[in-house]
C-alpha cells in the first residue's frame, strides 16, 4: 500500500528492493494460509491456556462453514488492510502533529474506552474482570504490550 501511495520506493533491482517483495509475499501469504485453509483441524502442539471454545472444536465438521466461512475470511483480510492502512494515516498523522505520545495516548485511550464498553456489553459480572493466572492475564500482558509497542513506534 506505501508503494502504491507513492510513499515508498520498490527497486526490484536492488537487495534491499527484492527483501521487500519477498517479505511482502512471505508475510501475506503466511497470514492468508489460516483463512483459506479448508481441512481438518490443526493440532500442532498442546497449549497451557484453556481456551473455552477449543474444547468444542474437535474436527473440521464443527468449523464454520457456508456463509460464516466466507464472512470469516473477509473480515480477517480486512483486518489486515485497516492495519496497513492505520500505519499509513499514523505516518501522514505525524508529519503534521508534533506530539506522536499525545497521539498514542489518544488512540490508546479510545480503544481502552471501546473495549470497556464492549466488554460491558459482552459479559455484565463483576468476575469477569478478575484477574488469575489463565487467558485473562495473558490477554491483560498483550494489552500492555501492545500499548509499548504503540509508543515505541511512534
Amino acid at each position: 500500500m506505501a508503494a502504491v501511495l507513492k510513499m515508498e520506493t520498490v527497486r526490484l533491482g536492488t537487495p534491499s528492493g527484492q527483501a521487500k517483495v519477498l517479505g511482502t509475499v512471505v508475510c501475506v501469504g503466511g497470514s492468508m494460509i489460516m483463512p483459506f485453509y479448508k481441512g481438518s483441524l490443526l493440532k500442532v502442539w498442546a497449549s497451557p491456556m484453556h481456551w473455552r471454545y477449543a474444547e468444542h472444536a474437535t474436527d473440521a465438521t464443527t468449523l464454520p462453514s457456508g456463509n460464516a466461512a466466507i464472512v470469516g475470511d473477509v473480515l480477517i483480510i480486512l483486518s489486515c488492510v485497516a492495519w496497513a492502512v492505520w500505519f499509513i494515516l499514523q505516518s501522514k498523522m505525524s508529519e503534521r502533529f508534533s506530539a506522536p505520545y499525545t497521539s498514542t495516548t489518544i488512540m490508546s485511550l479510545m480503544a481502552g474506552v471501546q473495549c470497556a464498553g464492549v466488554s460491558a456489553v459482552m459479559d455484565r459480572s463483576v468476575s469477569a474482570w478478575k484477574l488469575g493466572f489463565d487467558i485473562r492475564l495473558y490477554a491483560a500482558l498483550y494489552v500492555v504490550s501492545s500499548s509499548i509497542h504503540h509508543v515505541v513506534t511512534t
